[in-house]
């Protein structure tokens, strides 16, 4: 079990994220951004009852509002990554210049919360670009973990932003590149050349650590298949996840798969987010379960500690 090491990570992603994806207005009663405020108390709970430290990627603008919780994740000794300032779905398309200035800022923001600097990043909706991982290597980033190399995923964000837009719709979501399709799906250092392939030479350019998916189609393994899946289904899935991830196993959350439609007061998110219909007890029993599994032969690491533990610049040294 040395080299078996399985991270838990989770965007902190706002109610206003979903909004822009969604083309929604927001709700008078979100002021105070209900997903943090039943979360977050549930988050630090949930996970320190099963002993799982916690790596959060956090948004740089919202760090004052949620700095409370910050801190109190900090003390519990979570890892706090960067998720850029702005959360821009589209920051490949943005200049160089401009995509720089957003990370910076986002690693500024959490900075200041903590005397450890971030060396985490995950770009927003998966979209990484062999720009955005020159800009890390230069800022010094140990890892990322944007990329999502799941064809289901990919062709069904595609198909609900088609018909979004044929019907008239608004968002701000932003497809990722097709090449993060055939990526490696186990941890690798990117090529500076081209994010989706392994590099043949010692370079800078940041560890990538994929999420998590099975062999074969590539079905996703996060928060929101988590929560779909009962645990005797998941059961039969594991020996093949395990195969697939013997090293380590990346599972992405989102700050919104630890709230139900009974927190909010908004009948079209719900809509837009069905998962929501499934009450937090409900997914509290089945992400148990599904952890405890994986608990059994995997050791369970922040992102950051499990990339110094698989150590893949090694092999560059020899």
């Amino acid at each position: 079990m040395a080299r078996r090491f399985a991270s838990v990570s989770i965007d902190l992603d706002s109610l206003w994220c979903y909004h822009e994806i969604h083309g929604l207005e927001p709700c008078e009663s979100e002021k105070e951004d209900i997903i943090h405020q039943f979360a977050m108390p549930r988050i630090f709970d949930f996970f320190s009852s099963l002993d799982i430290p916690l790596t959060l990627f956090v948004i740089g603008k919202d760090v004052r509002r949620h700095r409370r919780f910050l801190l109190e994740a900090s003390r519990l000794g979570y890892e706090l990554a960067n998720h850029t300032f702005s959360h821009t779905y589209g920051l490949r398309d943005l200049s160089k210049q401009d995509i720089r200035e957003d990370i910076k800022r986002g690693h500024e923001a959490i900075g200041e919360l903590s005397s450890t600097a971030p060396v985490g990043f995950r770009t927003p909706g998966y979209n990484i670009s062999t720009t955005i991982m020159s800009i890390l290597a230069e800022l010094g980033y140990a890892y990322d973990s944007s990329v999502f190399p799941c064809p289901p995923y990919y062709m069904a964000k595609g198909a609900v932003m088609g018909w979004r837009k044929l019907s008239g719709g608004k968002s701000r979501s932003s497809m990722a590149l097709p090449q993060t399709l055939i990526a490696p799906t186990a941890p690798y250092v990117a090529s500076p050349r081209a994010f989706w392939k392994r590099s043949a030479e010692a370079t800078k350019t940041p560890v990538e650590i994929p999420i998590c998916t099975l062999p074969g189609l590539r079905f996703p393994i996060i928060g929101t298949s988590l929560h779909l899946l009962n645990a005797p289904t998941f059961k039969v899935l594991y020996p093949t996840l395990k195969l697939a991830h013997p090293d380590l196993i990346n599972l992405e959350f989102h700050a919104i798969d630890f709230v139900d439609a009974q927190d909010l007061d908004h009948p079209r998110l719900v809509e837009h987010q069905p998962d929501l219909a499934i009450s937090w007890e409900k997914k509290k029993e089945r992400y148990s379960e599904i952890l405890r599994v994986i608990g059994k032969d995997y050791n369970y690491l922040t992102l950051k500690d499990a990339n110094l533990a698989l150590d893949l610049r090694h092999d560059f040294l020899q």
